[in-house]
């Protein structure tokens, strides 16, 4: 996007139906077309462009998190840890903890 071009939305966008003004024509089309995408295609997208408004990841938080991993995965395969399927997690996550 050239410097000073800036999003400014009428509506809140939805596929097909945003109103965009001063932006370039190619992140125009670029938008539209990615707006028809499906929730993975668009959840991609969105991930990698907030991914790369971040910069270089911190090594010490990638070590971490390796060590984290690892930690979790010993506990799984000792059964030290009790899983849950991911049915019973969506049913408490939309309709509540009974």
């Amino acid at each position: 996007m050239m410097p000073g071009t800036y999003w400014v939305w009428a509506s809140r966008p939805q596929a097909g139906s945003a109103t965009i003004k001063n932006v370039d024509v190619i992140v125009e089309n670029l938008l539209r077309q990615a707006l028809t995408l499906d929730d993975e295609g668009r959840a991609a997208i969105a991930g990698a462009l907030i991914e790369s408004l971040h910069g270089e990841a911190d090594p010490g938080a990638e070590a971490a998190w390796d060590r984290e991993i690892e930690r979790r995965v010993r506990q799984i395969d000792d059964g030290t840890v009790k899983m849950t399927p991911w049915s019973e997690v969506r049913k408490r996550l939309f309709h509540g903890v009974e």
